[in-house]
């Protein structure tokens, strides 16, 4: 397959006659957005608050309907002081089927009591991280070609309950 963004004609003359093929890769986008959907007003939970967190993966063009596989998203989250960090995965299946118009959602929704506000509170911030992978039905897993993060998305004081 060429690696250009230009239709490239096949030709060749084969048992049943004349064939053409033509090979148009348009190259991929993505964009991978995260909400905290909680605290967006003043950025403060309490302890025993849960938290929700979407998580956003927009792919464009067209050989995103030839991606199989899936995605592994990975929310993690470390403390501004003496506090516990953590991390939750999701995966998703890659449907080649999905309309152009709609995007890779997930949203991770993180009980009360993840969070330890301490005496003074505490300042939690999150990162995404994301890649994809293909298993194969023999057993075996390849990496995948889509991989991608964010850092520094929403930081949160956990005050205590």
């Amino acid at each position: 397959m060429s690696e250009t963004a230009e239709a490239v004609p096949a030709k060749g003359q084969g048992p049943a006659g004349d064939c053409s093929v033509l090979i148009v890769p348009k190259p991929l986008s993505a964009t991978l957005s995260v909400e905290c959907t909680e605290a967006l007003d003043d950025g403060i939970i309490a302890e025993n608050e849960s938290l929700s967190v979407l998580v956003r993966l927009c792919i464009k063009g067209d050989l995103r309907r030839h991606l199989c596989g899936e995605l592994c998203l990975k929310l993690a989250w470390e403390s501004c002081g003496s506090a516990p960090e953590g991390e939750v995965k999701h995966w998703i299946e890659l449907d080649p089927c999905l309309p152009e118009d709609k995007c890779y959602e997930h949203t991770f929704t993180l009980p009360g009591s993840t969070f330890q506000a301490g005496d003074c509170g505490t300042m939690y911030c999150f990162c995404v991280t994301m890649s994809s992978r293909m298993k194969c039905e023999d057993g075996r897993t390849y990496t995948g070609l889509i991989h991608g993060f964010c850092k520094e998305l929403c930081c949160i004081m956990v005050r205590p309950a």
